[in-house]
């Protein structure tokens, strides 16, 4: 058993932390899986005796051996890529027991090796991981960064929590750690000494560096959360990991990708992937599709977009009125140079947005800038036939998966986006083509034969009316989708 990074050590305050555990069993010999959710199973009982242990502790991750030297060194974008791999390995299936896999994935911790878990008890069944290339280190740094704007945003939409200084005091060291390790490949071991040392190298940030140093050290007293001066120092720094992180995974080169149905896009109403019965949101005027790697790859409605709004990203109000304004599948996003956020009032899954650069989310960038072609960097996970890999892995096992029954509005918005990631593998032999919407999707389906088409149209159709799909149309759009080269070769 170990406790996860921050909550052993200096960093840890009593009163304050929480304690995050990770346990890592040996292989059973009676199946996967089946040790780990014994051990999930007994949290939840003591949990329920003991309400206030809900408190103290984060739910455990639960790894075997074998699984976690799989997960180790890999992320959301690389993850089946490495050490020689196909992109095969699929993180966001319907199995429920997928969560923890999920939880490195999204965060693998700056070094990217576990050496920030403290041992507690047990021997170290942590694996050995080769040091990561500059590749894996910029991916690591941008979801670090991307962890601690989701409670940039639960902070500005309620600043009254007992703990908000401690986050506010967090949203300063935090990103100042990553910037310093992206920039320096420093790595200094408290947050104290994080700030001290940033002090140094970035005196233009004095005083809100010098405000946290001194919200560090009260504590203990519950003072008063600097919120004014801590989110703008969050958005300074996260605009220079932004600039950092782009320029160099842009400088190994970028592969255009044609983007379809931009101008004007046809964003289907947005309706939710997970089958419960809820309304369809139509887009606001002006919005503009969004189909960044966790739209490719999980979505979780029908054509999501976005709308660049005129508040600031270092204004609290501004960053709680987007929050609030998010709605269905449109984001109201702020913009600081070349960082991007996307404020929202609920705890995402799977795979939160909270921020974009133009290396991690190439095609919102180009949409805003009015460009039909996005530029890929040539980058390990970020590159476009890597995107594509990924996002056919997803989609493939969620197809031998999933057994929810067909005659589903869902079912047809999953075998749509789908047939939109298989068809952009496809198009990477040539001239890649991103149909940007599941209706620019439908039309590339529906080049292939009339019979595609029809189908296809009908699909769209349904969709945008809300009506019933007969389960003839959701096996027959199955059917086209699973005759696709990227899920028929495996």
């Amino acid at each position: 058993m170990y406790a996860r990074a921050g909550t052993a050590g200096e960093d840890f305050v009593p009163g304050l932390s929480d304690i995050d555990l990770a346990v890592v069993l040996e292989p059973d010999a009676v199946g996967p899986g089946v040790a780990a959710e014994r051990v999930r199973q007994r949290f939840a009982s003591i949990a329920r005796t003991l309400p206030a242990v809900r408190f103290l502790f984060d739910v455990p991750c639960v790894y075997d051996e074998t699984e976690l030297g799989e997960l180790v060194g890999s992320s959301y974008a690389t993850f089946g890529l490495l050490r020689g791999g196909s992109g095969g390995g699929a993180a966001y299936g319907v199995d429920p027991s997928l969560l923890d896999r999920r939880r490195i994935l999204e965060r693998p911790g700056l070094d990217g090796d576990l050496r920030d878990w403290h041992r507690l008890v047990g021997p170290d069944r942590r694996p050995v991981v080769a040091e990561q290339d500059a590749q894996a280190q910029r991916i690591a740094a941008w979801l670090e960064l991307a962890f601690w704007w989701r409670f940039a945003f639960a902070v500005c939409l309620d600043p009254t929590p007992p703990h908000t200084a401690f986050l506010c005091f967090k949203l300063v060291a935090e990103p100042a750690r990553v910037w310093l390790w992206l920039a320096h490949g420093e790595r200094p071991r408290t947050r104290r000494d994080v700030l001290e040392r940033a002090l140094e190298l970035l005196p233009q940030e004095a005083e809100p560096i010098r405000i946290a140093l001194d919200l560090g050290r009260q504590l203990h007293t519950f003072p008063e959360p600097p919120l004014s001066d801590t989110l703008p120092a969050l958005v300074r720094f996260s605009a220079m990991i932004a600039q950092l992180v782009s320029a160099r995974s842009l400088a190994e080169g970028a592969r255009a990708v044609r983007l379809l149905g931009a101008s004007p896009p046809e964003l289907l109403p947005a309706r939710s992937t997970s089958g419960s019965p809820v309304a369809a949101h139509p887009h606001p005027a002006g919005a503009l599709p969004l189909c960044d790697w966790r739209a490719l790859a999980v979505p979780t409605h029908a054509d999501e977009s976005f709308l660049r709004c005129s508040g600031d990203p270092s204004e609290p109000a501004d960053v709680a009125a987007a929050a609030r304004q998010r709605s269905g599948g449109t984001y109201r996003v702020l913009c600081e140079e070349e960082l991007m956020v996307f404020p929202t009032s609920v705890l995402e899954r799977p795979m939160p947005r909270n921020i974009g650069c133009s290396a991690t989310d190439p095609v919102s960038f180009a949409l805003l800038d009015g460009r039909s072609t996005a530029h890929f960097p040539n980058a390990l996970g970020w590159c476009i036939g890597d995107t594509a890999r990924r996002a056919v892995a997803e989609h493939r096992a969620r197809l031998v998966q999933d057994s929810r029954a067909l005659d589903d509005r869902s079912t047809l918005v999953l075998l749509l986006a789908a047939a939109r990631a298989a068809l952009l593998h496809e198009s990477l032999a040539d001239d890649p083509v991103l149909p940007l919407t599941l209706s620019a999707t439908a039309s590339c389906l529906g080049e292939r034969s009339a019979a595609a088409r029809a189908l296809a149209d009908e699909a769209v159709g349904l969709l945008h009316d809300g009506g019933i799909p007969a389960p003839g149309i959701v096996n027959a759009l199955r059917r086209l989708v699973t005759s696709l080269p990227a899920y028929r070769a495996q």
